[in-house]
């Protein structure tokens, strides 16, 4: 449970973590990737079907030679819809290019299940460039940490009359209490008080729950812990998680074709083996509450 000042160091590793911390995460990638200049072709919120995609780009010269922006919308009946939008007076064309700047010329999209989400970075296949490419995986957990970071500093400053600095290490104590508790789970994966503290989507929106009346001190403390969960969670070393990404971008570096080979058949194992884990935490969140 979470105590009153504390962030919680139950290991809730949930796959299908609140979409909010989900686009933080995806948008850690994608910072990282524009970072380092690496193409992409769509930021996705979701999986499945396609709701709807939007995105914006400059207008081709044999369109239009005015200041312009083609925005392109797609619905979840497939019919596109395409619209040249002028950049007329300072203010709308300040925003235009604001805009651009911070959605480039990528596909936005939104997906039917709000099961997670994907930014597909183009990193090299045979033979990675090893900081671009690393610095792209890291990107998601590390946005994740220093979000959970400062929304814990926020926290504590408002709840112990802390200055930054106390308020500010007190966290990162916490979130490296959490980090070598799930370490500790790792090493020891059959341990009953271990596996006791798992939790999944159902316990965790329980005990989601008991926060909402709580104060928004509480709730951005849960809202905390739930970042650094899904934080640490990508950051396992198991395909196809950002950790298990990230060692087989390391090892393709030195052995392409080796490499290339071992990653297919490890990750499928992987998610055989997500899926199972999933399947064990929802039927131990669904005994705790009969």
């Amino acid at each position: 449970m979470i105590e009153y000042g504390e962030i919680a160091h139950d290991h809730c590793l949930d796959m299908f973590d609140d979409s909010t911390l989900i686009f933080i995460h995806e948008l850690g990638h994608y910072v990282c990737a524009r970072l380092t200049q690496t193409p992409m072709m769509k930021f996705s919120l979701g999986f499945g079907k396609l709701l709807c995609s939007c995105s914006l780009q400059k207008t081709p010269a044999h369109l239009t030679t005015e200041p312009s922006y083609l925005l392109c919308f797609r619905g979840w009946n497939k019919k596109e819809f395409s619209r040249i939008v002028f950049a007329g007076g300072f203010l709308k064309r300040s925003f235009l290019k604001g805009l651009f700047f911070s959605m480039g010329s990528i596909s936005w999209e939104i997906r039917l299940l709000p099961l997670g989400g994907f930014v597909d970075p183009d990193l090299s296949r045979d033979k990675p460039r090893l900081f671009r490419d690393s610095l792209v995986i890291i990107g998601g957990p590390m946005a994740n940490f220093l979000f959970a970071l400062g929304l814990l500093t926020i926290c504590r400053m408002q709840n112990r009359d802390l200055d930054f600095v106390n308020a500010f290490v007190s966290s990162g104590e916490s979130i490296w209490d959490m980090a070598v508790q799930t370490f500790q789970f790792i090493l020891h994966p059959f341990d009953k008080s271990q596996t006791n503290q798992l939790m999944g989507p159902i316990g965790i929106f329980s005990i989601g729950k008991e926060y909402l009346s709580s104060g928004w001190n509480h709730i951005g403390i849960f809202v905390a812990s739930l970042s650094c969960a899904l934080g640490l969670m990508n950051a396992l070393i198991i395909p196809p998680l950002d950790g298990g990404r990230l060692l087989f971008i390391w090892i393709r570096a030195f052995a392409p074709l080796q490499g290339k080979r071992l990653e297919h058949a490890v990750a499928s194992i992987g998610t055989i083996s997500l899926f199972f884990l999933m399947i064990l935490v929802a039927i131990q969140d669904v005994s705790r509450l009969f």
